[in-house]
């Protein structure tokens, strides 16, 4: 059955493709609403049949030319499982068109509440930044770099403890600089020229 009958609209060959509300993604999640798009991918908020906990849904057309950034976003957060100040992987799969994640559902973004709210105390700042680097910690340790590392990709969390806590989210230009050869473990050689996906949307 062609997906456009199941729900799933691409919005092109390589574009970000379009999960219409109501549709039951994986046989537990359903779609409640889109929550933004970018050049790639689109994440939507979605709730578990079951629990109904709330969740946010990541996918990405199979078809996105330089290679897939969902792929090594999965495997970034199956390697940060059970960290603090990141997105934890609920789900993730792969359909004929697109592919999937679910993961921790956050608050607002940095940037969004910096519009709200204008400047914030210096003691804000601070708490911000130690948040901030704690997660960027703990990147590091199993191996990658971040490399894009804005107000757009930090958030709060929720509800209680998480909502004073920053989260590091997107890891979609991460890149691996720790690296195992023959079972030796050594940094990984710099590139002599860096390309970089552009999002024209």
């Amino acid at each position: 059955m062609p997906e456009q009958l199941l729900g799933v609209t691409p919005m092109s060959d390589e574009g970000p493709v379009d999960l219409d509300i109501g549709r039951i993604v994986g046989k537990r999640w359903q779609i409640l609403e889109k929550l933004g798009e970018g050049g790639c991918g689109a994440v939507f908020k979605v709730q578990d049949i079951q629990t109904y906990a709330k969740a946010a849904l990541k996918a990405e057309s199979n078809f996105v030319a330089g290679g897939s950034v969902l792929k090594l976003e999965v495997q970034i957060l199956r390697r940060l499982e059970g960290r603090p100040y990141i997105a934890q992987l609920l789900q993730a799969a792969k359909k004929s068109t697109y592919s999937y994640m679910v993961m921790t559902l956050f608050g607002h973004s940095l940037n969004c509440l910096l519009r709200k709210c204008g400047q914030c105390s210096t003691s804000t700042q601070v708490r911000v930044g130690i948040n901030m680097l704690y997660g960027i910690k703990q990147l590091h340790e199993v191996g990658f770099i971040h490399r894009d590392v804005k107000p757009a990709n930090l958030a709060v969390g929720r509800r209680g403890k998480e909502a004073r806590i920053i989260h590091i989210l997107d890891f979609g230009l991460s890149r691996e600089y720790i690296i195992s050869v023959g079972g030796v473990v050594k940094l990984r050689e710099p590139r002599p020229r860096v390309l970089f996906r552009l999002d024209f949307s």
